[in-house]
């Protein structure tokens, strides 16, 4: 739901909150080190050489996801690919003009999906290298580094997450 949506949300007409802990997921693998981020001082998304928090951020979600670090590499390094940015758009218009008219209850042939759809990853800088963006993003945060590529991580990071609301929902 986009934000501007989520802050209309309202419980017996009550407006809801929405707390964000940003990088609440690089902070569980420096929590699970027995490290503390210093999140006031600091941006789990910043200070990756000289790229942009956007593109970290975007860069995040598949990290903790994969179990092949080379894959996702090579996914950044598609993204990077201003034709495959430019097909990406164009596909991503296709879709929404598709979702338009089905909520008009139009039947409608789906959009050609591209084979590489699946791993791309929005909002990478053209000319990006994959392999150079993940070992700096290693560098960056050392300490947690050896997670990354793990089976499972972002599913039992979710977990994590999910335990973490449920408690602060019991209290």
């Amino acid at each position: 739901m986009p934000k501007q949506d989520r802050r209309q949300l309202r419980i017996d007409n009550v407006p809801t909150l929405e707390p964000d802990f940003s990088g609440l997921h690089f902070n569980l693998l420096y929590a699970a080190e027995g490290v503390q981020f210093d999140n006031e001082k600091d941006d789990v998304y910043t200070g990756v050489g000289n790229y942009e928090r956007s593109v970290i951020k975007a860069v995040m979600l598949p990290l903790m996801n994969t179990t092949c670090l080379g894959n996702l590499a090579g996914h950044i390094n598609k993204s990077a690919e201003p034709i495959n940015q430019r097909a990406y758009a164009n596909y991503k218009q296709g879709l929404e003009r598709d979702n338009k008219l089905k909520a008009l209850g139009i039947a409608v042939k789906p959009s050609f999906k591209p084979e590489w759809v699946e791993g791309f990853i929005e909002g990478i800088p053209e000319g990006t290298n994959g392999k150079h963006l993940l070992e700096t993003l290693k560098q960056r945060h050392h300490v947690i580094a050896h997670h990354f590529g793990s089976k499972n991580l972002g599913i039992r990071l979710q977990n994590q997450d999910s335990a973490i609301m449920a408690a602060v929902l019991d209290v």
